[in-house]
């Protein structure tokens, strides 16, 4: 029995070892947390020390209507970015061809540039010898209302299918 006991008191003493080494890098992980409370919540802190509890009570209040403001304010202009965000070019898509036989090296292209809505524009160049013409398609949801060239549909569906996905980074932080 008391061979078993001191076996257990072998397996008893390297648990509490683990635990006490398992506590020691909760409380090193959680010092950066401990650390990032704000300067002004601190300054409360400090501030409230050897004050009675309706003064200190009359603090905490007034500090949580000053961070509720500064929330609010922060909520209309994350709204406000958002709504920029939305506006602007999200997704491209770009085909490069040769319009004429004659002519090599894709000096032509057509260049789709959508919104998160999927509106925006197919920007078009055909280059030729003798002249070199450039277009513009409105795109609307996806759709344009003029008949497009293989070119210019590929370039749409480029874009279409390789939209900035949500929270993501804009491909072109242009705003159309």
């Amino acid at each position: 029995m008391l061979q078993m006991l001191n076996q257990f008191s072998g397996i008893i003493a390297l648990v509490a070892v683990l635990v006490a080494a398992a506590a020691l890098a909760l409380v090193k992980a959680l010092q950066p947390r401990v650390k990032a409370v704000t300067p002004d919540t601190r300054a409360l802190i400090r501030g409230l020390k050897g004050k009675d509890a309706s003064e200190a009570l009359q603090e905490t209040f007034a500090h949580i209507q000053a961070m509720s403001q500064r929330l609010t304010l922060m909520d209309g202009r994350v709204l406000t970015l958002e709504d920029q965000l939305g506006r602007s070019v999200q997704k491209v898509g770009l085909t490069r061809f040769n319009s004429d036989d004659s002519i090599r090296g894709d000096m032509s292209f057509a260049l789709a540039l959508l919104d998160s809505t999927d509106d925006g524009v197919i920007i078009s160049s055909l280059y030729s010898l003798d002249a070199c013409r450039v277009f513009i398609r409105t795109v609307e949801g996806g759709k344009t209302r003029h008949n497009l060239m293989p070119e210019e549909a590929k370039a749409l569906a480029e874009a279409l299918a390789t939209g900035a996905k949500p929270g993501g980074q804009s491909a072109i932080g242009a705003t159309l």
